[in-house]
Protein backbone atom coordinates (compact mmCIF):
# COMPACT_ATOMS: atom_id res chain seq x y z
CA UNK A 1 0.00 0.00 0.00
CA UNK A 2 1.01 3.52 -0.70
CA UNK A 3 1.36 6.04 1.72
CA UNK A 4 0.78 8.61 -0.03
CA UNK A 5 -2.41 7.35 -1.21
CA UNK A 6 -3.49 6.36 2.35
CA UNK A 7 -2.55 10.55 3.63
CA UNK A 8 -5.16 11.44 0.32
CA UNK A 9 -7.63 9.38 1.48
CA UNK A 10 -7.57 10.21 5.27
CA UNK A 11 -7.32 14.07 3.80
CA UNK A 12 -10.24 13.68 1.42
CA UNK A 13 -12.33 12.31 4.58
CA UNK A 14 -11.36 14.96 6.92
CA UNK A 15 -11.05 17.51 4.38
CA UNK A 16 -8.17 18.68 4.90
CA UNK A 17 -4.56 19.06 3.14
CA UNK A 18 -2.98 15.72 2.72
CA UNK A 19 0.35 18.02 4.00
CA UNK A 20 -1.10 18.39 7.46
CA UNK A 21 -2.09 14.46 7.25
CA UNK A 22 1.57 14.06 6.90
CA UNK A 23 2.88 16.59 9.32
CA UNK A 24 0.38 15.31 11.60
CA UNK A 25 2.54 12.84 14.57
CA UNK A 26 1.69 9.31 14.26
CA UNK A 27 0.76 8.88 18.06
CA UNK A 28 -1.96 11.55 18.24
CA UNK A 29 -5.54 10.65 17.86
CA UNK A 30 -6.95 11.70 14.72
CA UNK A 31 -10.01 13.31 16.51
CA UNK A 32 -7.49 16.12 16.63
CA UNK A 33 -7.63 16.11 13.07
CA UNK A 34 -11.97 15.96 13.50
CA UNK A 35 -12.28 12.51 12.91
CA UNK A 36 -15.31 11.18 14.37
CA UNK A 37 -17.33 7.38 14.37
CA UNK A 38 -19.32 8.47 10.40
CA UNK A 39 -15.69 9.90 8.94
CA UNK A 40 -14.17 6.44 10.64
CA UNK A 41 -16.57 4.61 8.77
CA UNK A 42 -16.20 6.34 5.25
CA UNK A 43 -12.38 6.07 5.57
CA UNK A 44 -12.47 2.64 6.22
CA UNK A 45 -14.87 1.87 3.01
CA UNK A 46 -12.41 4.15 1.03
CA UNK A 47 -9.54 1.74 2.05
CA UNK A 48 -11.20 -1.47 1.74
CA UNK A 49 -12.54 0.25 -1.95
CA UNK A 50 -9.08 1.24 -2.96
CA UNK A 51 -6.81 -1.78 -2.31
CA UNK A 52 -9.08 -4.20 -2.60
CA UNK A 53 -9.12 -5.51 1.20
CA UNK A 54 -11.96 -6.48 3.40
CA UNK A 55 -11.04 -6.06 7.54
CA UNK A 56 -11.67 -8.55 9.61
CA UNK A 57 -14.78 -7.78 11.56
CA UNK A 58 -12.34 -8.61 14.43
CA UNK A 59 -9.76 -5.60 13.53
CA UNK A 60 -12.99 -2.91 13.09
CA UNK A 61 -12.84 -1.74 16.20
CA UNK A 62 -11.93 2.41 16.62
CA UNK A 63 -8.84 1.47 18.97
CA UNK A 64 -7.17 -0.13 15.37
CA UNK A 65 -7.57 3.41 13.63
CA UNK A 66 -7.40 5.59 16.19
CA UNK A 67 -3.99 6.92 15.48
CA UNK A 68 -1.59 7.10 12.40
CA UNK A 69 0.66 4.17 13.78
CA UNK A 70 -1.98 1.76 14.69
CA UNK A 71 -3.85 2.31 11.42
CA UNK A 72 -0.47 1.56 9.83
CA UNK A 73 -0.20 -1.24 12.10
CA UNK A 74 -3.52 -3.23 11.43
CA UNK A 75 -3.06 -1.99 7.25
CA UNK A 76 0.55 -3.76 7.74
CA UNK A 77 -1.26 -6.94 8.58
CA UNK A 78 -3.60 -7.15 5.42
CA UNK A 79 -0.26 -6.21 3.59
CA UNK A 80 1.53 -9.40 5.04
CA UNK A 81 -1.51 -11.30 4.62
CA UNK A 82 -2.12 -10.96 0.76
CA UNK A 83 1.72 -11.06 -0.37
CA UNK A 84 1.07 -15.12 0.69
Amino acid sequence: MQLKQIYELLAMVLKVDPQLIMSFPVTEPLEKLGMDSLGMIRFILLLEETFNIAFLNSDLILHNFSTLEKLFQTLDKYEIEGKK
